[in-house]
């Protein structure tokens, strides 16, 4: 059973549907940065800011849909964090620890699909990237005030992007969940993993 903080949902989401103009881009964190390029780069990146945004695909997602994980699924555990991924999704390797007291975590699956959670160091949801939104919502769960993005890349939408950033309040640091899928019915089970996750209160202390 997941801990309760995990299935904690709130009734009513406020959703948004997006026009296909990019966010305000500024300079986020750099390890978050780094990381996330890594990944887009891999299965093809966003369009440059410079660059016409992509058309809006008219079979993109809701990001407030509130539905449980798609059986079957895999429970990945860790002292700081937990998220239920599917089934043949698999580490990338240990967490990478930081010095403020949270870690990166990468996972991927069958198809290439790819989930990130790292530190945010990004003031707002936003902060850092640009590219088209397709849907976004807002929400609360893990104990945090969650913003959820839905996006794709490109004009073939062979990358499926959600993106989530936890507000944990405070001086904690933030949260961010980056998922990146190759299908449509992967970008389903990848936007639903994000209310699955779990963040130990102990996420940013420092040891």
């Amino acid at each position: 059973m997941l801990p309760a903080l995990a299935l904690a949902l709130v009734a009513t989401g406020s959703c948004r549907r997006a026009s296909a103009g990019g966010a305000d881009s500024t300079q986020a964190a750099a390890a978050s940065d780094s990381l996330s390029v890594a990944l887009e780069d891999e299965v093809g990146g966003p369009p440059s800011a410079g660059g016409p945004p992509a058309p809006l695909s008219p079979d993109s997602l809701d990001a407030c849909t509130a539905l449980p994980p798609s059986e079957p699924t895999k429970r990945m555990e860790s002292p700081l964090v937990t998220i239920t991924l599917p089934a043949d999704f698999e580490p990338l390797g240990a967490p990478t620890p930081s010095g403020n007291g949270t870690a990166s975590y990468q996972w991927r699956g069958e198809d290439g699909s790819r989930v990130q959670i790292l530190a945010s160091g990004a003031s707002s949801a936003h902060e850092g990237w640009t590219g088209p939104r397709a849907s976004e919502c807002d929400f609360q769960a893990a104990g945090a005030q969650v913003h959820v993005d839905v996006l794709f890349w490109g004009l073939t939408g062979t990358d499926r992007t959600v993106r989530a950033w936890f507000d944990l309040g405070g001086d904690r640091p933030r949260l961010q969940y980056v998922a990146h899928a190759r299908t449509l019915d992967r970008q389903d089970e990848l936007l639903r993993a994000v209310r699955t996750v779990w963040i130990s209160t102990m996420w940013g202390v420092r040891q």
